[in-house]
């Protein structure tokens, strides 16, 4: 009776892990529920279990999902992630249908798996790897780093395709590239960016040097930059119009979490009395006369 309840108790167990897993599980995780050798044997001759990959099996039946079939890859390979263009694929910036790409870190070799590709790294930082659907796999910023190195000009529409999903972050991008030193993607990676967003060279002092110059040459009052008002951090106050300036590069309010925010802010300052205009890269860097126009405007009110 005990051991009939002992072994209902791993089968809920199995059963609970495939379902986390998406239908997969490996035999050190079997060991681990208190399942044997003979066991896991008997379980494949009965059709319990069905090899996936060397000690990986789908459980009850052999018909997995996308993820079922990224989990068991990741399984085959201890302490890998989803990487390059399996990543590209899993976070949907490209199509990709060969065998899974993994990425594994250290300098340790690891023994070839059949039906899998596993490049190994020396360091992959913590901030780099993310998880879906409980899959680790490397972000879209390391993604497209890595990919930039065997996609060519593909990384471009990558890159598209990631502003039209609303998970592109270029502040994410450059610390991946900072986080890898003489990563090789790097250079393909940063020749994409400035082709299809020439603003994303410019920082925030750029931005605020920008802004200052315009000022100045026109004879405006300077305004204060990154003040505080209203529990909110402003990229420019004029302090006695009561105006906010806000310079909208493509860096710093391209996804949607700064596209809320933005929203946000607006209100609480307008509300409280404050008027917003907003500049983007292109109003400062070729049309200054027309924002020095609306300042001085806006000002005088």
């Amino acid at each position: 009776m005990g051991n009939g309840c002992a072994n209902d108790k791993r089968e809920q167990l199995l059963s609970r892990m495939a379902e986390l897993q998406h239908g997969v599980i490996s035999r050190g995780q079997l060991l681990d529920l208190g399942f044997d050798g003979k066991a896991v044997a008997r379980f494949v001759r009965r059709g319990r279990l069905h090899r996936l990959h060397p000690g990986v099996y789908a459980v009850g039946h052999r018909i997995l999902g996308p993820n079922g079939r990224r989990s068991a890859a990741t399984l085959s390979v201890r302490d890998s992630v989803v990487g390059d263009r399996y990543a590209g694929a899993f976070h949907a910036l490209r199509p990709y249908s060969g065998v899974p790409e993994l990425i594994v870190q250290g300098d340790r070799g690891h023994r070839a798996r059949p039906g899998v590709r596993v490049r190994r790294v020396r360091h992959l930082h913590a901030a780099d790897v993310t998880a879906i659907d409980a899959i680790p796999v490397t972000t879209v910023a390391r993604t497209l780093l890595d990919c930039a190195v065997v996609v060519g000009d593909g990384v471009a529409r990558m890159i598209t395709r990631a502003e039209q999903r609303e998970v592109f972050d270029l502040n994410e991008v450059r610390a991946a590239i900072d986080r890898a030193p003489r990563h090789r993607g790097t250079k393909p990676l940063l020749a994409a960016l400035a082709e299809l967003h020439p603003e994303s060279a410019w920082t925030r002092s750029d931005l605020e040097l920008a802004m200052l110059g315009l000022c100045v040459q026109a004879g405006l009052p300077a305004p204060v930059c990154n003040a505080m008002v209203e529990g909110f951090e402003v990229d420019f106050l004029w302090t006695g119009g009561r105006l906010v300036g806000e310079a909208d590069s493509w860096q710093f309010h391209k996804t949607r979490a700064a596209f809320q925010r933005d929203r946000l802010r607006d209100r609480a300052l307008l509300l409280a009395g404050y008027r917003v205009l907003r500049f983007t890269w292109t109003d400062l860097e070729h049309h200054p006369d027309r924002v020095v126009a609306d300042l001085r405007r806006a000002l005088s009110a």
